[in-house]
């Protein structure tokens, strides 16, 4: 009698197979995972920068289009437009992100008795606002603003773990009385 032979795997053949199987799905889901990782980087730090180059503007448009710089020290910035006071300060707020509630420190513009606008997010901390009044002289006023902004990171997530510090220095355009 003639032996027949079925054309199988053997255990081996089945192992190595398996082996090199997890092995590649194993590398593609680290690949997935790395990608996410930096897609969350990158989405906090274009928020972060957004943010803060957003509030810069703001502040350098009305300081420059300003008569009168009114106060610039600690927190706290005004200046006088055609009698019209405009004011940038920090204040604190309780918001909830990811289901937690967070204390942060929120940017904001107030035009003389109006309502005051946030110029941050309620995802991004004002870690330190400093104004300072560099005029000298019978030059036209001038200020230093330091600002540095943090992304709220409840959960501790490291790849949401940015901040941002950015220092500039505005004159306002008018001449000195």
């Amino acid at each position: 009698m003639k032996k027949t032979y079925t054309s199988a795997f053997t255990l081996i053949e089945l192992i190595i197979y398996v082996t090199i199987l997890s092995l590649f799905v194993g590398a593609l889901s680290n690949f997935y995972i790395n990608i996410r990782h930096s897609t969350v980087r990158t989405d906090v730090a274009s928020e972060i920068q957004h943010s803060a180059h957003l509030a810069l503007h703001r502040i350098t448009q009305d300081v420059r289009a300003a008569d009168t710089l009114v106060t610039a020290t600690g927190n706290t910035l005004a200046v006088s437009t055609l009698g019209t006071t405009t004011t940038f300060t920090t204040i604190e707020r309780t918001v909830t992100i990811g289901g937690e509630d967070v204390t942060i420190t929120v940017l904001q513009r107030t035009v003389g008795a109006g309502t005051p606008e946030d110029l941050t997010s309620n995802n991004i901390s004002v870690t330190n606002f400093t104004v300072e009044n560099r005029t000298r002289g019978s030059e036209r006023p001038n200020v230093k603003i330091l600002l540095t902004i943090e992304y709220e990171n409840p959960g501790t997530d490291i790849n949401r773990n940015r901040s941002l510090s950015l220092e500039t220095a505005i004159s306002l355009r008018s001449e000195p009385l």
